[in-house]
């Protein structure tokens, strides 16, 4: 459980690497450890506050055919943004772009995990 919390963590980190470098508006200007750190809040916030966003939003999921989805792990990124003062995303569109590129890092690591 713990080796699944800190490839979780690193997985985070290193999508939120992939964001900063690839997202104009999306930047981190820190140091590899404010990276993991703010990797592990979010891998903490997708376990515990995303659930309960989730069931609350569960019509609007179905009903946009999950695309809300992006806008509650745009919302916990947006919670990581606000908590790090090395993490600034200058517009809304650029933090919904940089969750798509967090999430497909995480699925690829994800797929690569299970092919191991």
């Amino acid at each position: 459980m713990i080796i699944r919390f800190a490839a979780r963590v690193v997985a985070n980190a290193l999508g939120l690497y992939v964001a900063a470098l690839f997202i104009p508006g999306f930047s981190i200007s820190a140091s590899t450890s404010v990276y993991l750190l703010a990797g592990a809040v979010l891998t903490v916030l997708h376990g515990t506050i995303k659930p309960i966003m989730t069931f609350i939003s569960f019509p609007l999921i179905i009903v946009t055919f999950g695309l809300f989805s992006i806008m509650i792990n745009a919302l916990m990124l947006g919670i990581v943004d606000w908590k790090f003062a090395a993490i600034e995303s200058v517009s809304t569109w650029s933090l919904i772009g940089a969750t798509l590129v967090v999430s497909l890092v995480n699925l690829v690591l994800a797929r690569m995990d299970r092919t191991v």
